[in-house]
């Protein structure tokens, strides 16, 4: 789970559920094999231990600017209350069409 959170540059408050899981060595078993591979994370991470449902609350800082911060720039006409296709992603669109095309 840390890796794929790692991997995926995921951020925010993530919960687990690990259903169906009762017995309370399992869950601390569970418990440290996520924590220690969440020692490889750069980003800051916290997590809970299981709670007696089997949720794992596990909250974690993104490291990069999101998806669309990246691709997309404010919009000018509406205050930049909305988001628009950034110039460079509209080029490199007209420039992968004209590939095909050729």
């Amino acid at each position: 789970i840390a890796r794929e959170l790692r991997l995926r540059d995921i951020g925010g408050i993530i919960v687990v559920d690990f259903i169906d899981m009762k017995d309370e060595k399992h869950k601390r078993m569970v418990y440290e094999e996520i924590k220690k591979s969440a020692q490889r994370d750069r980003s800051p991470i916290t997590f809970s231990e299981l709670s007696e449902l089997g949720l794992m609350e596990i909250a974690r800082k993104r490291v990069r600017p999101s998806l669309t911060a990246m691709f997309s720039e404010p919009c000018s006409c509406c205050d930049a209350n909305g988001r628009v296709e950034a110039l460079n992603t509209t080029f490199l669109k007209i420039e992968r069409a004209i590939r095909r095309f050729l």
